[in-house]
């Protein structure tokens, strides 16, 4: 994965799909539930993860 977007929308939805929804719930707080499990290392992490493929990206190597 290249984009940090992605693994954040990632790792939000398993926070939100961790229980099942019922119609009891509501979809809103447990998005926001779930955000609040992100931290700055989360962050730091996923953007490490995309430069680390600079290099490949620069020299326009195919990475599938």
């Amino acid at each position: 994965v290249l984009n940090p977007i992605e693994e954040f929308w990632s790792k939000l939805k398993t926070g939100v799909k961790r229980e099942i929804l019922t119609t009891s719930n509501s979809l809103t707080p447990r998005i926001i539930q779930s955000a609040y499990l992100f931290t700055a290392r989360d962050g730091q992490g996923w953007i490490r993860h995309a430069r680390s493929y600079f290099p490949r990206c620069i020299l326009e190597e195919p990475m599938l």
